[in-house]
């Protein structure tokens, strides 16, 4: 059976704390594998400045090209809002020889009990909570406890702590707009694409 980490998200746009986050919990968690999956239509965030789903796609491909992460259209797919629940069971359903881990930052993780249908990720996939430095929750502690809530809702769970670049994609579009340097953050491929296409301008 493959072990599989799920990595989803807008990737609007994709940039090197996400490809650090997938990597640590290839490497962490012995995973055969890292799937990146672009949202269709993320549930929890605005539409505002979310570029085409090709755009995304062809980015998340660009970043990955030479790691061993693989990127999945399963979601831009599917009708309807992007809900992880959906996307496992479907996952699940194609794949049944594939051990499935959504892997989760902390904030995800720690609001994880009021996803949609969180009982029925839980049938579908385990959890893979990475905290980051510098994220909100600066306990440790905090994601433990989390754990054995999860548990206690039938989530199988295993936790790790990361030192890797804590970056939002939305301060990544605030530099494209004000022409600030990508290089430290942004793979150049990506980069290039962004600006070739003139996205988030």
């Amino acid at each position: 059976m493959k072990k599989i980490g799920i990595l989803g998200g807008s990737f609007n746009p994709i940039h090197k704390g996400h490809i650090d986050l997938a990597m640590y919990a290839l490497n962490t968690f012995k995973f055969d594998e890292v799937m990146l999956i672009p949202a269709k239509i993320p549930p929890h965030k605005s539409a505002d400045n979310l570029v085409s789903e090709s755009h995304r796609l062809k980015m998340c491909q660009l970043a990955t090209e030479n790691l061993p992460i693989k990127v999945s259209d399963i979601e831009l797919k599917m009708e309807g809002a992007s809900y992880s629940y959906r996307t496992l069971e479907k996952l699940k359903l194609e794949h049944p020889d594939w051990d499935l881990w959504l892997i989760c930052g902390t904030d995800m993780f720690m609001s994880l009990l009021n996803w949609r249908y969180p009982e029925r990720i839980f049938k579908s996939a385990s959890i893979a909570g990475v905290r980051r430095q510098g994220d909100e929750f600066d306990d440790y502690d905090d994601m433990s406890k989390m754990k054995s809530k999860l548990e206690e809702n039938g989530a199988k769970v295993e936790i790790g702590q990361a030192d890797i670049l804590e970056i939002s994609s939305t301060y990544i579009r605030e530099c494209v707009k004000n022409y600030i340097p990508l290089e430290n953050y942004v793979d150049k491929n990506v980069i290039d694409y962004i600006y070739k296409n003139k996205l988030y301008r």
